[in-house]
């Protein structure tokens, strides 16, 4: 896929649609799109990772950017039991796509989630992998080196890169993962780094931790982190 999901304008709802996968991320690529159009910073808190498909197919008609991806797992698979939409393939069908320059995930830690040829596809691609041990040891700045200053950037956010004390309430928990203070310093880095177009929010699921924590901790990243967005876009207008 080079650009927009195909869907059928007439048929559109503003709601998920029981079962039919495409018509529900469809609706939200358009839902993106209108805030796009609205010149707002699209800020989307989602439970299927899936929708990440949708939401960077919307950026079609965008400058093109690159992809800042926190999860324990590639999220890079083709397909699984003839399914090719969903929550383990973002990262794949994003990288189909034309206007996606470039795409880094920082954290994984489950390979077994990810088969050797679609590994090799992340690689033949050119995503840059940088493991929760990696990033650890070279630090935040350091496995964002990479990227261009004032790069376009879009952010995914899987609550399973957490590690799972802090962040049970998700259905794909991997044992390990990064603190609070670990994703909050990566986030700050890519706010003052770089021009953020983007972000989503995914994986939590509140049944899954009747504490709330996960959901709690879920709200707390993304305050940090719409702060250090507009608190960096504020000190430019000054420079």
């Amino acid at each position: 896929m080079t650009g927009p999901i195909s869907y059928d304008h007439h048929r559109l709802v503003s709601d998920v649609i029981y079962a039919d996968t495409k018509r529900s991320l469809a609706n939200a690529e358009q839902a993106v799109r209108a805030l796009l159009d609205a010149g707002t910073l699209p800020y989307i808190l989602g439970g299927d990772h899936a929708i990440t498909m949708a939401t960077v197919a919307a950026y079609s008609e965008q400058p093109p950017m690159h992809i800042v991806h926190l999860d324990a797992h590639l999220d890079f698979i083709d397909e699984r039991n003839g399914v090719s939409w969903g929550h383990g393939s973002p990262m794949r069908r994003s990288s189909e796509m034309s206007h996606v320059k470039g795409i880094t995930t920082l954290g994984p830690r489950n390979m077994a989630a990810v088969s050797r040829k679609d590994w090799e596809a992340a690689k033949i691609y050119g995503s840059h992998v940088a493991s929760l041990r990696t990033v650890r040891i070279q630090g935040a700045e350091a496995s964002l080196r990479h990227i261009s200053d004032g790069e376009r950037v879009y952010v995914s956010i899987d609550v399973d890169a957490f590690d799972p004390p802090i962040a049970p309430g998700t259905a794909t928990i991997s044992h390990g993962g990064f603190s609070y203070y670990e994703v909050k310093d990566i986030l700050r880095v890519v706010a003052q780094r770089f021009e953020v177009v983007g972000v989503d929010f995914v994986e939590v699921s509140p049944p899954y931790d009747p504490s709330g924590i996960t959901a709690l901790l879920a709200a707390r990243t993304s305050l940090d982190f719409i702060g250090s967005i507009f608190h960096e876009r504020a000190r430019r207008r000054k420079a």
